[in-house]
Order: structure tokens, then C-alpha cells, then sequence
């Protein structure tokens, strides 16, 4: 695969894009379609919970909005690459290839539907490319201003650190075309756009991993198992960046009570009602999402207004604010109150001296899980 030639075009496309874009190939939009009961490799490799609100969502008609820079630049480099490969090889190029196969896993069936973000079918080989864009990596061994390209010897991430799940991902994207293409000779690739930081640089690159290695049938059905069985995040951080979680579809991945804070029968009927508060909440903000879309105003509704609803709201000048209280006599303490985000900072400031200036008291009130 000559990625010196597909970079150029890469850069190419973008510098000219505004000019050439009326004659360049048509892509289809990016909609992955799953047949029924089949999972896709990244969901395989993610939290099982996302998959099963995504497939909630997808059925009431609601698409989360993109807010991450990223994952906008990301989708613009996906873009680029897509319509540079169409450049050079026209017909021979597919994007979003779907690779589906079902794996047998412990005497059921497991339905794989693998979307491979670029893929080229010659007479004697397929190749696969599975594209990246990366905020920041590290090389260890350039000092100097990174190139527009590296090459990685194949499997090997001891230089730059790519993210493991993206090496997985394309092993299992390999393991399916080997399955899918028995004939023909399998390249596969990870490329990733990306700032790459050297030892007194930071520039971007464009960072080439072969990878000659799948995973094994095994390994492949050990992850299935898990997302049959292990509902929860597969990464610490996860559930901090999950989408769900921020607009409220899921509350986060439940601990389980602990068997000597109540008996037996009290803990499962407790875990779950949990279970059973977080899927209506679930269900509340679909339907929450679905009035916003059906509502465009203000309305009446048992005689109280609904809808998008105009509320005022003020910021005030405190200094300001505070003299203008002393004229008339008052204590400007009697009408402020400190701001929670700033406890921890005054703390820090007076040290000990916070106690003579302040009174402890304890309350408890009853908290679930958001």
C-alpha cells in the first residue's frame, strides 16, 4: 500500500477541497446499519449499556447532537482520506465496508457486523484501513520536528503509544476478512492523524501501524462472552466521557450494595428497584427529548406553561452592590452566600482560620444514584 502517494493526495484534497469538491466522488453519508441482533466491533470493545441505549434511541427517532471538537475534526480527516482514496482507485475503493459474520460462542450464535472505515479489493488481495484522529501522542525516539508520515514496523506500538482498543479493533477487523476473503492475501492498517509530540517538538502526522497479526477464534469469543456478561464500562474512564451519561440516558455503571449494609432479600429487592428507577429515568428523557423536538414554543397545558419557556435571570456587580447595601446601612454578609466551588479554594487560603469563621452542622437527607 503506498501511503506516501495516499498522504499527498490527503493534503492535496484539503488544501484545494473548496475549489475541486463539485468534482470529486459523491460518499455516502456515514449511517451504519446493523442487522438484527448483531453488534458492531467498537461496541464490542465498549461498554455493553451504550450499545442497548443506542439501539433505544435509534428506535424513538433520537440522535445525540456532536459537541466534541475532536470528533468533528476526526470526521473531517475521515472525509478527506475517503475522497483521496476514491481519487486514486475509483471503484476498486469501498468506504464503510460492512463485514458481517456470525461466531458460534458457547452453543449460540454471536452476530458481528464490522464496519471497516476503508477497504480496497484488488485481484489477489483486500486491504483494510482503519482511520484514527488523535489530540496528542508521544514518539520516543524523534527529538526533531515529526515528518508528514511514519511508518511503524508491523504489530509494534513501543515507539508511539497507540491506543491498544485500536489495535485490537483492527485485528478483529483482520479475522474477518481472512474469514470473509479465504482466497485473497489480507493487508491491514491503523492510520492515525495526530499531534505527535518529540522530545523537543510537537507537529502534526500522519502515523502508519501494520498490523499482520488477528486475534485468535478464542480470544474473539472471550469477548463476547464479556459483553454478554459484563455490563459495565471496559475502561476507567468511560463512563466520565459517555454521551449517555451526560444527557441523562444512563446513570453510570451501578455498584453493587453491600451484602452487611442489608440482608439478603432487602439488597435484591433494593438492586433492583435501582435497576428498574434507572430505566425509567432512561425512558423520561426520551420522551423529554422527543416534546423538545415536537414543541417549538410556548404552550398552555393545565393551565401551566410549558414548552421553551423564557426565564430571567441576573449576574450583579458584588463590589458594587456591596456599597451601595453599607450606604443604606445593611451588612452585605446578611444577602451573600459563599459559592460551593469555592469552599475547597478558601480552605486552601486560610488554612485553620476557616473554623473561627465558620459553624459545622450535619444533617442527612436521602441520595440516589443520578
Amino acid at each position: 500500500m503506498n501511503f506516501e502517494k495516499l498522504v499527498k493526495e490527503v493534503n492535496r484534497i484539503g488544501r484545494e477541497l473548496p475549489a475541486v469538491l463539485h468534482q470529486l466522488p459523491v460518499l455516502p453519508e456515514r449511517e451504519l446499519e446493523y442487522r438484527e441482533g448483531a453488534y458492531g466491533i467498537t461496541e464490542l470493545l465498549s461498554c455493553p449499556i451504550k450499545a442497548e441505549i443506542r439501539r433505544k434511541l435509534q428506535k424513538a427517532g433520537i440522535e445525540l447532537p456532536v459537541e466534541a471538537q475532536e470528533i468533528e475534526d476526526g470526521f473531517l480527516y475521515e472525509n478527506l482520506v475517503k475522497l483521496a482514496l476514491a481519487s486514486l482507485y475509483g471503484e476498486k475503493f469501498t468506504p464503510e465496508k460492512l463485514l458481517s459474520y456470525d461466531l458460534e460462542v458457547d452453543g449460540e450464535v454471536f452476530k458481528i457486523d464490522g464496519h471497516l472505515d476503508c477497504f480496497l479489493e484488488f485481484d489477489d488481495k483486500v486491504v483494510g484501513i482503519e482511520l484514527k484522529h488523535t489530540n496528542l501522542n508521544f514518539d520516543n525516539e524523534l527529538t526533531d520536528k515529526p515528518p508528514q508520515l511514519i511508518i511503524l514496523p508491523p504489530n509494534d506500538r513501543s515507539r508511539i503509544n497507540l491506543n491498544y482498543r485500536y489495535f485490537l479493533q483492527v485485528k478483529i477487523q483482520r479475522y474477518l476478512l481472512e474469514k470473509l476473503y479465504p482466497h485473497k492475501k489480507v493487508e491491514t492498517y491503523l492510520m492515525v492523524k495526530t499531534q505527535l509530540r518529540t522530545k523537543y517538538k510537537l507537529g502534526k502526522t500522519t502515523v502508519i501501524l501494520p498490523v499482520t497479526e488477528s486475534v485468535t477464534e478464542e480470544e474473539l469469543k472471550n469477548l463476547c462472552r464479556l459483553f454478554r456478561t459484563e455490563k459495565k464500562p471496559r475502561a476507567k474512564w468511560e463512563c466520565k466521557l459517555c454521551s449517555y451519561r451526560e444527557h441523562g440516558y444512563c446513570s453510570g455503571h451501578e455498584e453493587t450494595v453491600e451484602a452487611e449494609e442489608l440482608t439478603e432479600d432487602r439488597s435484591e429487592l433494593v438492586t433492583s428497584l435501582l435497576s428498574r428507577r434507572k430505566e425509567l429515568l432512561a425512558e423520561l428523557k426520551m420522551i423529554e427529548d422527543q416534546l423538545k423536538k415536537l414543541i417549538s414554543g410556548s404552550v398552555t397545558w393545565n393551565g401551566q406553561q410549558i414548552g421553551w419557556v423564557e426565564k430571567v435571570s441576573y449576574t450583579y456587580d458584588l463590589p458594587a452592590l456591596s456599597k451601595l447595601l453599607k450606604a443604606k446601612g445593611l451588612k452585605a454578609a446578611d444577602y451573600f452566600q459563599v459559592k460551593t466551588a469555592k469552599i475547597k479554594e478558601i480552605e486552601r487560603l486560610l488554612g485553620s482560620e476557616i473554623e473561627t469563621v465558620r459553624k459545622k452542622e450535619v444533617k442527612k437527607r436521602f441520595v440516589l444514584p443520578r
